[in-house]
């Protein structure tokens, strides 16, 4: 088997979220090796419903962090996240501003308001 890609406290972002545009960062806690390749563990922060009245005084912080397993495929490191991103929005514009001149008229610039 292969070395892995990252190792413990790398910082390693979601693929497909950012192939959606966004940013989602996180620090890898364990490595481990399975029999379809390495898994990687990180802590991600989620809601955490209300389950009781909280009592005076205790902090309720509405988040919890659990850990996730994550195969290599399923992560970028944060220059390739950030680049598959860029990519990502400047396609989405320029199909916005090809949409825009195609379903728009230009504005009058000699019309009064």
């Amino acid at each position: 088997m292969t070395l892995p890609l990252y190792n413990v406290n790398d910082v390693v972002c979601l693929a497909e979220s950012a192939g959606l545009g966004f940013l989602e960062q996180y620090r890898v806690q364990t490595v481990s090796s399975s029999g379809l390749g390495w898994i990687y563990t990180i802590k991600a922060t989620v809601p955490r419903p209300y389950e009781r009245t909280a009592l005076f005084g205790e902090r309720i912080s509405g988040q919890e962090q659990f850990p996730r397993y994550f195969r290599e495929i399923e992560l970028l490191p944060l220059c390739d996240a950030m680049q598959l991103i860029v990519d990502t929005l400047r396609r989405r514009l320029t199909e916005a501003l090809q949409l825009q001149a195609s379903m728009c008229t230009p504005p009058n610039p000699t019309a009064t308001c």
